[in-house]
């Protein structure tokens, strides 16, 4: 989306990617598994339930879980609302 700093997930088309955001490590983007649907994602560690986040920091990381079927990741629940 130009204009606004954030990062859009989506189906990975390579197994890594590293980004250079700036000074220092790249960015890291890994998926595992096989299939074109996110099951689960992690920044940095954490959870990751959007399909979007911002601030990609150098040394960072992105991990997504991929399956061959359809998963709920990303879609919003109760908790989490609609933005």
């Amino acid at each position: 989306m130009p204009g606004v700093p954030l990062f859009v997930t989506g189906t990975p088309m390579f197994d890594r990617v590293e980004v250079h955001v700036g000074e220092g490590k790249p960015f890291v983007v890994t998926a595992h598994g096989s299939g074109p649907y996110v099951a689960s994602a992690t920044l940095a560690g954490k959870p990751l339930t959007k399909t979007w986040f911002t601030g990609a920091k150098a040394g960072g990381s992105l991990d997504l879980a991929l399956k061959p079927s359809s998963t709920t990741w990303g879609r919003p629940g109760p908790a989490q609302g609609r933005e």
